[in-house]
């Protein structure tokens, strides 16, 4: 008679089941390499092992992945903390403007932009933060949307207020955002094209840049120029870096003395998306 409750397949917390972790890895990695080495098993079992080995194996990739997950959120929490001191580390509201926000922010998904295709309410909720904290008042989106609302709006509540420079290339999307904000009276800024920011003589120096343009090969080739926009200090939060070729194409832009800060922790949302930030320490720019 075989046995129905096999050593790998015993409960994760019995004693056993631990002191058997190694011999029972090898009987599940014989099983699914077609080679049954578990003595007492019929032929007409094999399906049924084989399905619970399986089952075994999907569990242990969820359980490393969300091990993996808490090491890089401890580490972004420890990486945020010293790059933005007093920065609130947590992605829940925690004041009855960002519940407004939160508001909007349902209106926008749900009438103008799905919530795939619209910056995630984590890094809306960062950017909003970090402008109120640092008092960022020379600010732009690049790839505007709910985050040229999020940004007018946080340094409006700025004294004396600031200006959002968004820039669109999309002349449909550039529409849509424009009908957004003029009908919510979402504070200062102009709308323009990529082109006429690069020629904006008032667009340098800046202290806040979040970059999220539509179409990757156009995003990445603007992050040099991106990063000679930003004053000494400034801040640029590129988002999407879950994506290797943003990520890769922003470390290859990065010069020597510019910060890298991991933003997991505050910007990580549904979709598996989040944000890199730099803090940049020189204002070569670039041609």
């Amino acid at each position: 008679m075989p046995e129905l409750c096999p050593s790998w397949a015993r409960p994760i917390g019995s004693r056993s089941a631990r002191a058997d972790t190694r011999s029972s890895l090898k009987e599940g990695r014989d099983l699914m390499g077609g080679s049954f080495c578990v003595q007492g098993i019929e032929p007409h079992q094999r399906d049924t092992f084989r399905a619970m080995v399986e089952a075994l194996r999907r569990a242990a990739w969820r359980l490393r992945r969300w091990y993996a997950q808490r090491r890089r959120y401890r580490g972004s929490l420890r990486e945020v903390r010293r790059a933005f001191p007093g920065l609130p580390v947590t992605p829940g509201v925690v004041s009855e403007e960002e519940k407004a926000l939160e508001v909007f922010y349902r209106r926008y998904v749900g009438s103008v932009s799905p919530a795939h295709m619209t910056a995630s309410w984590e890094v809306c909720l960062f950017l909003h933060r970090l402008v109120r904290l640092e008092s960022l008042r020379r600010v732009s989106d690049i790839g505007s949307g709910f985050s040229s609302f999020i940004l007018r709006s946080a340094v409006a509540g700025l004294s004396p207020p600031g200006f959002v420079h968004s820039v669109e290339n999309d002349p449909e999307w550039k529409e849509r955002t424009a009908q957004f904000l003029d009908s919510d009276a979402s504070g200062r800024g102009a709308l323009m094209g990529i082109e006429r920011f690069l020629a904006d003589p008032q667009a340098v120096d800046l202290d806040l840049i979040f970059h999220d343009l539509g179409g990757l090969d156009k995003r990445v080739s603007l992050f040099p120029v991106v990063l000679s926009r930003l004053r000494p200090g400034g801040v640029l939060v590129a988002d999407d870096v879950h994506k290797p070729q943003v990520r890769s194409g922003l470390l290859r832009a990065l010069r020597p003395g510019d910060e890298v800060v991991d933003l997991f922790a505050n910007t990580h949302d549904a979709f598996g998306r989040h944000s890199l930030a730099v803090r940049v320490r020189s204002s070569v720019r670039a041609r």
